[in-house]
């Protein structure tokens, strides 16, 4: 089966990438800014968010009821999200609709015209959708974690933004922002599926020619000097929720595939070091699991628990005895080839999604200037080996980057930050 990638830029910077599938019948199409959270000012904090709502509140030919009702109508896909180094607008649509996806996603990301109802009424929708990840802890905990864990970095502020913030943005700002951002070398167009290249560059070519270069910003954010830290929020609840995180690898550091194995054996499903420690052996959790964040400048490995608030400290306890083994212990060659086999199942299995894959592509040139294939992040999976693994346990699990976050009934927890201690 023939899944060819090509490659193409726009005389103004536009960037195109799409990968054909002919199996398929249908085609996930994504229009991405590279300029999210983490590129705003204090300020300005949840701006990138904010924009991506007003983009779906009109322009000059369509009300917000037809953005909403034209893919809808051919059983599509239409919606959006935004990231701290990211915003993208997508749509999924059976391939004989390309053109009208296009149309509709290029309507909107060129000419939405904020009309200034709308901005007032959808910003007030944006601060519930603040109070409503605030009301749910699970939420709450991890933008807390984050905050302590990045400090003053850009990294270390919520997407989605705050009261103070969201609250001050006027029409008049939006406009200005997005103008200054949406710029054609900040501006990459993925597509996976059954599509066409060439079809698919015409119609984004007649779309996006007007489009002003710009410049990309090739400024880094500043990494925040970690410090081992215990914060606590209390909250009137049963469980005491905690995120347990320390320092790990931007989106191109060599140890990135060591991450992703050590993520795996430590905290991603039921087979993980922390599930059957925690929860089939000690019966102390329903969920506990890990996960890796990963920014262009450097990422975050990061624990996540809850449980009643006499047993918050036992867990701690038996995460810390967890960690200590890796830093100590060798795997079997056995168990690291079982989980590179999960791993690689996980990752070929969300591949076989075209969504998936137009977000991969996207990606990658984000962050490598050009696609990688998933044979060639199998093979530096298979190169990371037992003693790799734990040389990278010792870099990353070293208690003086360590960041624990408590938020729930912590009135009787009396863990001190000298506790951290591996």
């Amino acid at each position: 089966m023939n899944r060819t990638v090509k490659k193409s830029i726009l005389p103004n910077g536009i960037r195109l990438i799409t990968q054909n599938n002919p199996a398929d019948y249908s085609c996930a199409l994504g229009f991405w800014v590279t300029r999210g959270a983490k590129h705003e000012k204090p300020e300005h904090n949840g701006i990138s968010h904010a924009i991506e709502h007003m983009l779906f509140k009109g322009t000059e030919r369509r009300s917000a009821f037809q953005i909403a009702k034209d893919l809808d109508s051919v059983g599509g896909v239409l919606n959006a999200f935004t990231s701290h180094e990211y915003v993208c607008y997508y749509a999924k649509v059976l391939d004989e609709f390309i053109p009208k996806a296009v149309d509709l996603l290029s309507d909107i990301f060129l000419n939405s015209s904020f009309p200034e109802k709308e901005v007032n009424k959808e910003l007030k929708v944006v601060l519930q959708e603040i109070r409503m990840k605030y009301d749910d802890p699970e939420s709450h905990i991890h933008d807390l974690f984050q905050r302590h864990f990045w400090q003053n970095s850009p990294m270390g502020r919520p997407v989605i933004g705050d009261d103070l913030t969201v609250g001050g943005f006027t029409r008049e700002l939006l406009i200005k922002y997005k103008n200054e951002n949406y710029t054609a070398e900040n501006i990459i167009i993925t597509a996976a599926g059954k599509v066409d290249h060439e079809k698919l560059l015409a119609l984004i070519s007649k779309q996006f020619e007007n489009v002003k270069p710009g410049n990309r910003p090739s400024e880094k954010i500043k990494l925040p000097e970690y410090r081992k830290q215990l914060n606590n929020e209390y909250r009137d609840m049963e469980q005491v929720l905690l995120c347990l995180g320390t320092v790990s690898t931007s989106q191109t550091d060599p140890r990135r595939f060591d991450a992703y194995m050590l993520n795996t054996l430590l905290g991603a499903g039921m087979s993980s070091k922390l599930f059957q420690a925690i929860r089939e052996k000690h019966g102390l959790a329903y969920s506990i699991f890990s996960y890796n964040i990963s920014y262009e400048e450097g990422g975050a490995f990061v624990i996540h628990s809850g449980t009643t608030s006499d047993k918050a400290e036992v867990v701690i306890a038996l995460i810390l005895k967890e960690l200590k083994e890796l830093k100590t212990e060798l795997l079997s060659t056995e168990e690291l080839a079982s989980y590179y086999n999960q791993l690689k199942g996980n990752t070929l299995l969300a591949l076989e999604s075209n969504d998936s894959m137009m977000n991969k592509i996207a990606r990658t040139e984000m962050f490598f200037g050009e696609y990688k294939p998933v044979e060639s992040m199998l093979e530096e999976l298979a190169n990371v080996t037992p003693v790799s693994l734990r040389k990278f346990a010792n870099e990353i699990f070293d208690e003086k980057f360590f960041t624990l976050e408590f938020l729930g009934n912590t009135k009787n927890i009396r863990m001190s930050v000298e506790d951290l201690a591996l």
